[in-house]
């Protein structure tokens, strides 16, 4: 799952951001960014949100849970 979402959903946003930075379009720059940073963030998300529903991270306390959930929400 790692690796396939890497490939489909950061890597080309990414490359275009490289675009952006070597051809000095500041909008292409901003908009694939933006469209990096939203895939990025959608997918370390649901990947938290998967981990949690099969049980990792259950023997953590609920001061170490609320800590983590509080991480995961400012991010």
């Amino acid at each position: 799952i790692v690796g396939v979402a890497i490939a489909t959903a950061l890597m080309p946003p990414l490359a275009v951001v490289g675009f952006g930075v070597a051809t000095a379009q500041t909008d292409i720059l901003i908009g694939s960014l933006a469209l990096f940073l939203t895939n990025f963030i959608a997918i370390t998300l649901s990947a938290a949100l998967v981990a949690r529903l099969y049980g990792f991270g259950a023997h953590l306390s609920p001061q170490q849970s609320r800590g983590q959930a509080i991480g995961l929400v400012l991010v």
